[in-house]
């Protein structure tokens, strides 16, 4: 076969057009492996989001009662003529604040929305079954903070949540009112 000679620099010869047809038939050595490092990246950053749920459920609903115990302590500070309670009732994994004088009414966030939390349920709903246990120095599912922010008892407060294996125990100190999760 002949080669026409091309008119301008640019121009291909016939010659050349069956040669670059058939490099363009697959792909490169260096596009599959750039394809495969991408698809490496993305599965390393997808399957942590498939482990255990268990673990995120309940950091979840630590993180929003430690929210709540913190603003319990800074309302007490913040108004010192009355103590603020946070009160349990574990059977529905639940808690919500008052003032200790008047437990019947419940502190509302700047939203309107009471200070009342439910694990699973409203702001909390990513803490689905989620259990909260009380243990030491949290006497008839309550206990209060002062004007100083510390706890109005000697024993500092220990608060379990748990779900399936995961679990997450939240101290809170007796005489400074700090907040210890683990």
């Amino acid at each position: 076969m002949k080669c026409k000679t091309p008119d301008s620099l640019f121009a291909s010869t016939a010659c050349d057009e069956p040669r670059a047809a058939s490099r363009r038939r697959g792909f490169t050595l260096f596009e599959m492996m750039l394809t495969v490092v991408l698809m490496a990246i993305a599965a390393a950053m997808v399957v942590p989001m498939f482990g255990s749920s268990d673990s995120a459920y309940v950091s979840n609903g630590a993180a929003i009662m430690i929210a709540d115990l913190d603003f319990a302590q800074a309302t007490a500070i913040n108004e010192p003529s009355d103590d603020v309670t946070v009160h349990f009732d574990t059977a529905a994994a639940r808690w919500w604040l008052t003032p200790a004088s008047d437990p019947g009414t419940i502190f509302t966030m700047s939203s309107g929305d009471p200070y009342d939390t439910t694990m699973g349920v409203g702001r909390a709903d990513m803490a689905v079954d989620v259990a909260i246990a009380l243990g030491a120095g949290i006497v008839g599912d309550e206990f209060s903070y002062d004007a100083y922010g510390r706890l109005s008892q000697s024993e500092n407060a220990v608060i379990t949540l748990s779900r399936g294996t995961a679990q997450v125990v939240i101290t809170i100190d007796a005489e400074m009112g700090f907040l210890a999760a683990e």
